[in-house]
């Protein structure tokens, strides 16, 4: 048995403004529902002001977009339910009362929010970082403990019930700015920290000298989510789109990096938002379909067929695909062959689009008679959510991974 993995974009928006953080929401009844933020960069004049001053700063401007996803509706399943007009939004998360932030002077924030009126209360605030904050994070296991990076290329760690005029540790294994850093929901003590150094590093919180797990994974690391019930990590990666990393083998094996599963390269920008929806979708295995053979020369021409599907598979590997219309109806198969060999980009890929008004599956279902190119188990296939920056576009995607036999 090998493992295949399979990706169907179910939908892709404009968001208008440049789009650099999502997050579904991770309440229960409530996990249908996404949000994403955007940061625009805008000159004076674009806002209708007179007497403009020179060199008067852009003013930076976010929209906040809410939406609902209903798995029902088979061309359009995300709907929006509202847009807010703020500031520019460098991050966001869904989270109970206490909030940490961190800004472009270095410095974290501890803020706790009072339900009974429309107010924040700073807590702490401190200088952390030499340069910009990047990112601030709790340990999920214990929130009285805070990490951040920064782009003075260290990683720290600060345990409120100690104060903080000092961190707990300093770590400087990465060799650029962190960005990204995110404590898993599912082991105590591990930390997964990415970097504009193009690493992806698995922690141990109690011995933060050397890393369990170093991943090369050729883009600066923006955004790292564990997956909600798995020791998968989704990765979004600047200028080299986004990857889902199986971390199980760093636990059970002592791999020291960790596989990547599956690449998503159909953005066009930089690779900035992903997140996990909770959301389980039922899915029959994306197959490819062929006429089966009625006959020896049906049969010699079925072999020619798997043979050229292998030689275009090849062929491929490095496929880019454009589309004109980003709020279109499309209907988008990217497949992911892996292998054993622990290669850090493994497997090839294979696309398929049609027109926006064709829908694949409804039409394969009219013809007479098909054959499958394997033995497929059913799974469920997981929801996720990845937008880029420049180009605007956030993207809704189904992936599953099945376990299939050799071609027939």
């Amino acid at each position: 048995m090998e493992a295949r993995c399979t990706a169907r974009t179910l939908q892709v928006l404009d968001t208008e403004y440049s789009a650099d953080a999502v997050e579904w929401c991770p309440i229960d009844k409530w996990h249908n529902v996404l949000t994403c933020g955007t940061y625009q960069l805008k000159n004076p004049e674009e806002q209708g002001s007179g007497n403009l001053e020179m060199n008067e700063p852009q003013i930076r401007q976010g929209r906040l977009y809410l939406y609902s996803f209903q798995n029902k509706q088979l061309y359009s399943p995300l709907t929006e339910i509202q847009r807010i007009e703020m500031p520019a939004i460098l991050d966001l998360k869904c989270g109970p009362v206490k909030i940490t932030s961190s800004d472009s002077k270095g410095c974290l924030s501890l803020v706790s929010v009072d339900g009974s009126r429309p107010a924040l209360d700073v807590i702490s605030q401190w200088k952390a970082h030499d340069f910009e904050a990047w990112i601030a994070a709790f340990n999920y296991w214990n929130t009285d403990v805070v990490y951040s990076g920064g782009d003075d290329s260290k990683l720290k760690g600060w345990d409120m019930r100690m104060g903080i005029d000092r961190p707990i540790f300093i770590n400087t294994r990465h060799s650029m700015g962190v960005c990204s850093i995110q404590s898993n929901p599912h082991k105590q003590y591990i930390l997964a920290t990415g970097s504009y150094d193009e690493h992806i590093l698995i922690w141990d919180s109690r011995q933060m000298k050397q890393p369990l797990a170093d991943t090369h994974v050729q883009g600066g690391v923006w955004r790292v989510k564990w997956h909600p019930s798995q020791n998968l990590l989704l990765t979004a990666c600047m200028h080299n789109g986004f990857h889902i990393l199986d971390c199980e083998g760093v636990f059970a094996a002592g791999q020291e990096r960790c596989p990547i599963l599956y690449s998503y390269i159909l953005h066009n920008s930089l690779a900035y938002g992903a997140d996990w929806s909770r959301l389980s979708i039922d899915v029959q295995p994306t197959t490819v379909l062929r006429p089966a053979p009625s006959s020896l020369t049906e049969t010699l021409k079925e072999k020619e067929w798997q043979r050229g599907t292998k030689e275009a598979e090849v062929k491929f590997q490095h496929l880019k695909i454009q589309y004109e219309s980003p709020t279109g109806l499309f209907d988008m198969v990217v497949e992911n062959e892996g292998d054993d060999s622990g290669s850090e980009f493994s497997g090839s890929l294979q696309a398929t689009g049609t027109s926006q008004s064709l829908n694949v599956d409804s039409a394969m279902q009219k013809q007479p008679k098909f054959m499958a190119g394997g033995n497929w188990t059913k799974t469920k296939g997981d929801l996720l959510a990845t937008c880029s920056f420049y180009d605007h576009i956030l993207h809704i995607w189904r992936w599953e991974r099945n376990n299939t036999a050799s071609s027939t």
